[in-house]
């Protein structure tokens, strides 16, 4: 029973991670792609654009580094991996800064903020293709 548990645990964590990863990359993508549209015209700011943009990918990869290393507090055991410690438990913190909320992925855009990143809520349980 514990080991169907832990097993359990575990998918949870690696959909909850897949799910940030795919809602940070679509998110950014539109980003990029509305950056680049903006400046298309002038060839010089398409220049800042795309600068903007590098620091832009640079602060999200970060960013999804810090979210794997909340969400990967423990190492995660699976069953065909054998070089892990059995009765590895999996942590899964409490993540203040993400609002699990409906919203179509069309909504959700990446802002840059006082040289940050600013992600707007995301829906995590729900995974909705455009």
């Amino acid at each position: 029973m514990a080991t169907l548990l832990s097993e359990i645990k575990i998918a949870v964590v690696d959909e909850l991670k897949s799910a940030m990863i795919s809602k940070i990359q679509t998110a950014i993508s539109y980003e990029i792609r509305s950056l680049l549209a903006e400046f298309r015209v002038d060839n010089g700011r398409r220049q800042e654009a795309e600068v903007a943009t590098g620091r832009c990918l640079d602060q999200l990869e970060l960013r999804v580094e810090q979210l794997e290393q909340r969400l990967s507090v423990a190492p995660v055991v699976r069953s065909e991996d054998k070089e892990r410690k059995p009765n590895t438990c999996v942590v899964v913190p409490n993540l203040p800064s993400i609002h699990l909320e409906d919203r179509p992925s069309s909504e959700v855009g990446v802002k840059m903020v006082g040289g940050g990143i600013s992600l707007p809520s995301i829906d995590l349980l729900t995974s909705r293709e455009e």
